[in-house]
């Protein structure tokens, strides 16, 4: 699958209630809904685009610079602007290198090429969730100060 009409025709065929209009019309609709979240991107900020499996997108301003026209050795000054950045999660970038990757049946989740990237985050914020919980209970139990809860950042 090379575009959207390929990737509207495929979804047409794996959901044969929707017709390859209706699959096209739905493809151009996620495709918008990404391009407005990219255009709600400050530039330069810790804003992302995340999308789970595949990678994160974000917008970074550029600086005016001078470059030299190769061919007639003019200098030419580019004005400052912004560009769209892409990083491919570990799991993508693992597909891609394999070659090898099966469209999952309805209702199925992907198979798991890789670990998750997030999966020690995940574990780290599990394990945050758990002793700010403690530490809630402790207080409402009466037995820390409230205005003393321990410190969990170093979880």
């Amino acid at each position: 699958m090379k575009n959207l009409t390929e990737i509207s025709s495929a979804l047409a065929h794996r959901y044969p209630e929707i017709t390859n209009k209706k699959a096209l019309e739905i493809s151009r609709f996620v495709v918008a809904c990404m391009i407005k979240g990219m255009t709600e991107l400050a530039p330069d900020s810790r804003d992302r685009l995340v999308i789970a499996e595949f990678g994160n997108f974000a917008v970074k301003k550029t600086q005016e610079r001078t470059v030299q026209n190769i061919t007639t050795k003019e200098k030419v000054t580019v004005p400052a602007g912004v560009r769209i950045v892409f990083k491919a999660t570990d799991n993508l970038k693992n597909i891609v290198k394999s070659g090898e990757y099966e469209i999952p049946a309805p209702g199925e989740a992907p198979a798991e090429e890789a670990a998750p990237a997030d999966a020690a985050p995940k574990a780290k914020r599990e394990k945050k969730a758990a002793a700010a919980a403690e530490a809630t209970e402790a207080a409402e139990a009466g037995a820390i100060d409230p205005n003393n809860i321990p410190d969990i950042s170093d979880l």
